[in-house]
């Protein structure tokens, strides 16, 4: 029997599947310690700009405990654990998983653990896809991050970005375990069972003969809204195609206002959707669209696959390197390139047929980045590691 420790910020809707699988591996005893409870107790969502509280459980199907509900989410130093040392002592896990390096928490167990005979386990967002620093400062990352690399025993890798950044900071192959970023993909594929495609289409007050593409996020700048909006604009008037929303945040009325004026009625705006709710706006789409500035993944992508939604993604998203097979479940654009997008999503509005054989390339795909498979790949680095 391996004791785990997990210690993460908060309850979180896409880890949450993964500690109910672990906690059913017959010799795993885990545990899991959060810092706030702000996801369960609701509270506002800067990113949202509204009061958010998740409609699922978070908090089943596994043991956790609350180490301290009072950290604040946008000031990432309030999380750090008092008497850690003491704690970690009396607990004796065998090993302890974190996300990153990035909290103070993270560098207490960085620090505490080893000392104590407990091996590290991290999972995060590994990438070097954002990196665009002068040359000393990648010089000092990378020796930093290979100072904290050396002190982790095996790490849980969520996708290719992941791989090669951990390969280029030294890590060896040896210590990688493919533990893919994944959604609840059960409770997607249960929405999907039981939905009519024609009757949701109906109830949203979607025409047969128009394709729709879906967007579900927060309306901020890094998300992109703005360049797919404008991006219709480029479509071929005759063409009949609409945008579903579905989101909320700073740009909602500046978003509102020009989809407003390119599309008129054709702009479907929902505001913020949760999640037992989302699969029926999935359901009425024909693609998904992610314009994203920049994304170290991009899991709403992974919601799309699961419903046989063709992918349109901008080229600074995470996931592309694993989930967009150009041609196959989707298209590529440059990022910020409103003409390059509305050209990539001209080719799914011109062959609709082929759009829903990429949709079910697509639900195959996303398979194998399941929660059985993220959960696997850490019970694989606790029990193969030596």
């Amino acid at each position: 029997m391996k004791r785990l420790g997990v210690f993460v910020t908060h309850p979180i809707q896409y880890q949450a599947p993964i500690w109910k699988k672990l906690a059913k591996v017959s010799n795993l005893d885990i545990k899991v310690h959060f810092l706030s409870d702000h996801s369960v107790r609701g509270g506002i969502d800067p990113g949202f700009g509204r009061a958010v509280k998740w409609d699922l459980p978070l908090l089943e199907g596994y043991p956790y405990e609350f180490l301290r509900k009072d950290c604040d989410i946008q000031r990432p130093m309030s999380f750090f654990i008092p008497r850690l040392r003491e704690y970690l002592t009396a607990e004796k896990f065998d090993w302890v998983l974190c996300s990153g390096y990035t909290m103070p928490f993270e560098w207490q167990l960085l620090r505490y653990a080893p000392a104590l005979g407990m091996k590290i386990l991290m999972r995060g967002e590994f990438t070097d896809l954002k990196q665009r620093t002068p040359l000393l400062k990648t010089m000092i990352r990378t020796q930093v991050l290979r100072n904290v690399y050396r002190r982790v025993d095996a790490f849980g890798c969520i996708g290719k970005q992941a791989e090669l950044h951990l390969l280029k900071h030294g890590v060896a192959p040896s210590r990688i375990f493919f533990s893919p970023y994944c959604v609840d993909d059960e409770l997607f594929s249960q929405q999907r069972q039981v939905l009519d495609r024609s009757v949701c289409r109906k109830e949203i007050g979607i025409q047969d003969d128009t394709f729709v593409f879906l967007f579900s996020g927060k309306l901020i700048p890094r998300k992109g809204v703005m360049c797919l909006v404008r991006a219709f604009a480029h479509l071929p008037k005759h063409k009949k195609v609409a945008l579903l929303l579905l989101g909320d945040g700073e740009q909602r009325e500046e978003v509102l206002a020009e989809g407003r004026k390119i599309l008129g009625e054709r702009l479907m705006f929902q505001g913020f959707v949760n999640q037992s709710e989302l699969g029926r706006y999935f359901m009425a789409s024909d693609a998904f669209v992610l314009p994203s500035v920049y994304e170290a993944w991009g899991l709403v992508a992974n919601e799309a696959m699961l419903f046989g939604l063709p992918l349109v993604l901008s080229d600074m998203i995470g996931c592309h390197l694993d989930l967009l097979l150009p041609g196959k479940t989707g298209y590529l654009f440059q990022t910020g390139n409103e003409q390059d997008l509305a050209k990539a999503m001209l080719r799914l509005v011109d062959a609709p047929e082929q759009a829903k054989e990429m949709g079910a390339c697509c639900q195959t795909w996303i398979e194998q980045y399941s929660v059985a498979q993220a959960a696997k790949g850490i019970e694989q680095a606790i029990f193969q590691t030596a």
